[in-house]
């Protein structure tokens, strides 16, 4: 096997590799990735009877996890624990680059949807960083200035969020409220009935060029958007909105690590993800749209 950190392999060093393992039958030249060489080895894993066999594939594999040269691999207890503890700069690198795997296939799944998903970025994990987000929307970093979709992975699980943060898209929430409110609340009603979720708004308040303090202002279960409490609930949320210089809105869900770890197991949390994302959508759109 030849291994090639960068470039190609060139024709003359090929053919006398050929030349060398040319035997009864003619030696064939394939090529595989890294992340395929991870991809095989992990599905032969479980057919492998030999402790000594297993124990030395099962190194090799996590190796490859955790140099970043393999596709995403599902969620594990790994992943939610370096979130308690810390203290690991290998585990650090391999939550990362898994979040990037997992996050390239979620973005996948919402380009073929709509083309306002042109990427997706992943954020910098610091060593004491209580998460690890990956955004979606336009292009870095002219997603930052709309309402866009964000994932963050942490200890309990990976929260699932609507995000308007800089000025430009909360004017454009204030704008949406003020001449569209009643279809943006039948919009989240319609959310809720797919499945509940938090309405989280902050006080963004700048401290220096670019860091901001955040003051927790209201926090609403989507229920409250429904039925005898609607129209108090929904009152007391615009007019928050309107008064504040520049809130902060999250529509949030949270789906636990145990739930995540359960669809891993038959390849469903990309999709589970990108469903929610996809359904998240039409508010995205409706706050885009001023």
């Amino acid at each position: 096997m030849e291994c090639k950190a960068s470039g190609d392999f060139a024709a003359d060093q090929m053919s006398s590799h050929l030349t060398c393992l040319a035997g009864s039958s003619p030696a064939k030249f394939v090529k595989r990735t890294w992340r395929e060489i991870h991809s095989l080895f992990r599905a032969r894993l479980p057919q492998i009877t030999d402790d000594t066999s297993r124990f030395l594939v099962s190194q090799f594999i996590q190796f490859l996890e955790y140099s970043g040269m393999s596709e995403f691999t599902g969620f594990q207890p790994d992943h939610f624990h370096y979130f308690l503890l810390h203290d690991d700069d290998d585990a650090r690198r391999w939550v990362r680059a898994q979040m990037e795997g997992f996050a390239l296939q979620v973005q996948a799944s919402l380009q073929a949807f709509a083309s306002f998903y042109e990427a997706c970025e992943v954020g910098v994990l610091k060593l004491a960083d209580p998460y690890c987000w990956a955004a979606f929307g336009p292009l870095p970093p002219r997603y930052r200035k709309v309402t866009h979709q964000t994932i963050s992975l942490r200890a309990n699980g990976l929260k699932v969020f609507v995000n308007t943060e800089l000025k430009s898209a909360s004017d454009r929430l204030k704008d949406v409220l003020r001449h569209q409110g009643n279809q943006l609340r039948v919009a989240l009603q319609h959310l809720h009935e797919f499945s509940p979720f938090e309405l989280v708004l902050q006080e963004r308040v700048q401290r220096q060029a670019s860091l901001f303090d955040y003051t927790p202002k209201m926090q609403l279960h989507s229920s409250m958007l429904v039925g005898a409490t609607n129209n108090v609930a929904w009152e007391a949320f615009t007019q928050t909105v309107e008064l504040l210089p520049l809130p902060y809105l999250r529509i949030e869900r949270l789906l636990p690590a145990a739930k995540l770890i359960e669809l891993s197991k038959c390849d469903k949390a990309v999709q589970q993800v990108a469903e929610i994302l996809r359904e998240n959508h039409a508010v995205v759109e409706m706050l885009n749209a001023s």
